[in-house]
């Protein structure tokens, strides 16, 4: 694996696109998830981008691009993706975005624990340095409470669901990144899709379908705007950088999900907020400034 290619800046770019752009979904689906189900928010979010994907498959390679040449692997990306997407949702109706997304950052630990061991990446000090720096100015963002009764990271069961995402989430960065190397981004999104449209469609006609009010249509919308986008530029990210790399940038989502309560839910951040998030934007500087010393 280690004559996967490796261009630092455009991966970063890509991945904190993706970043961005996956938080927004995740903004949509926290405002459906009150009167839907999370199987259902899923399906239907899926659903609408299979049109999408079709219609800027001519930029992307026409049909032959769709063609998969490791099926096995992308349907396997697809239930890891399928699990850890039904569990985050999930445990949005019990949890604000940006306390999930906070959550959810346990994610680049496990990135750079499975790269070393699967993808054969070498994981330099100034990686783990800057996960390190930046997971504080996450516990600093989240301003802990001692006193509070579900502890640091409230580990309930909507808690425990995040961290279940992220562990997924992780094993999916190296699915990734091993699925580029022989196949196309459209094929990646297409199996991605077919399955979890499959996966979560018929439970959720079944169990936990409900009308759809034609005023929460442009949401699903939305969301399913945003997804596709944001799997274009998360597969690109993966394709043109290491995943052990690629980790201290997900931090991002943190302002992005600041940002997203502001717009959607009216949730100012504060100065902790803010503080935490100039460490990780430290921490972002950090590795883009390891990438320029040889890796040893």
């Amino acid at each position: 694996m280690s004559a996967l290619p490796h261009h630092p800046v455009r991966a970063a770019l890509l991945y904190v696109l993706a970043v961005a752009l996956f938080t927004a979904q995740d903004a949509a689906s926290k405002w459906l998830i009150a009167d839907y189900g999370a199987l259902q928010i899923v399906a239907l979010t899926k659903l609408l981008t299979l049109p999408l994907l079709f219609v800027v498959l001519p930029r992307l390679g026409g049909l032959r691009a769709l063609r998969p040449r490791n099926l096995g692997l992308l349907v396997l990306r697809a239930l890891v993706v399928f699990v850890s997407l039904t569990l985050f949702i999930w445990a949005l109706a019990g949890l604000s975005l940006p306390k999930a997304t906070t959550l959810f950052f346990v994610t680049p630990f496990f990135v750079l624990i499975l790269s070393g061991r699967f993808l054969g990446e070498t994981v330099s000090a100034w990686r783990y340095g800057a996960v390190l720096i930046g997971f504080v100015g996450v516990i600093i963002a989240l301003r802990p409470d001692r006193t509070a009764g579900d502890g640091l990271f409230g580990l309930d069961l909507h808690g425990l669901a995040v961290i279940a995402a992220a562990f997924l989430a992780g094993v999916e960065a190296i699915i990734t990144r091993r699925a580029t190397a022989t196949d196309s981004t459209p094929a990646i999104m297409l199996v991605s899709t077919l399955v979890m449209v499959v996966l979560a469609g018929g439970p959720a006609l079944v169990l936990f379908w409900h009308p759809v009010a034609l005023t929460d249509w442009p949401v699903f919308l939305l969301a399913a705007a945003t997804n596709i986008a944001a799997l274009y530029a998360l597969i690109e990210a993966f394709r043109a950088g290491q995943a052990s790399y690629l980790a201290a940038f997900d931090y991002s989502g943190l302002a992005f999900a600041s940002l997203w309560s502001v717009l959607v839910f009216a949730e100012l951040p504060d100065r902790a907020t803010l503080a935490g998030a100039a460490l990780i934007v430290a921490a972002g500087l950090m590795v883009v400034r390891g990438e320029r010393r040889p890796v040893t």
